[in-house]
């Protein structure tokens, strides 16, 4: 009986969308590390240019706040509720990192942007009650920024951009 056979070699192909898999993945998360970047960078712009609209406290340069004038006191005019923070030592400025990683599976890539600064929490989403002076309303610096359309859509931007150069570099059209 006649027979008809058919025979692919696959080894290269597969070969060739190993490399454009990985090539890609690897761009991506170079994109959303470097967006990383920029939200930071964001985040510290919105806090150096606010103007600060709040009560005026003065301090010796030890940091500690009085309502009073002290002698040699520096006056320093806090922040109004929904303002960004004002800024008094830069702890606040110095303090954010980033964390830009794969999941165990490689299928996502994580980027985490922290604040350090112990009262980076407190200023972000306010709190209920103080030692003295009472509730703090939000100072909101790093929210506003996450949820920037222009930010997102210029960091979605960079990944298609990425992922299509290192996917052609490997013949994908």
């Amino acid at each position: 009986m006649p027979e008809l056979r058919f025979e692919i070699d696959t080894s290269r192909y597969i070969r060739n969308l190993v490399g454009q898999f990985r090539a890609m993945r690897d761009a991506s998360l170079y994109a959303i590390d470097e967006s990383a970047d920029d939200f930071i960078d964001e985040m510290r712009k919105r806090i150096e240019d606010s103007s600060p609209s709040g009560r005026t406290y003065f301090h010796r340069g030890d940091f500690k706040l009085s309502e009073k004038p002290m002698k040699g006191g520096i006056p320093h005019i806090a922040s109004a509720p929904g303002e960004p923070p004002a800024i008094l030592s830069g702890d606040l400025l110095r303090s954010f990192s980033k964390r830009t990683f794969f999941s165990r599976g490689h299928t996502r890539i994580i980027s985490y942007i922290e604040n350090h600064a112990p009262y980076a929490l407190y200023l972000e989403y306010g709190t209920s009650k103080t030692g003295w002076g009472g509730p703090i309303d939000p100072r909101p610096f790093m929210t506003p920024v996450i949820y920037s359309a222009e930010l997102n859509h210029r960091m979605l931007t960079r990944v298609r951009r990425v992922m299509e150069a290192a996917g052609q570099a490997y013949g994908a059209r």
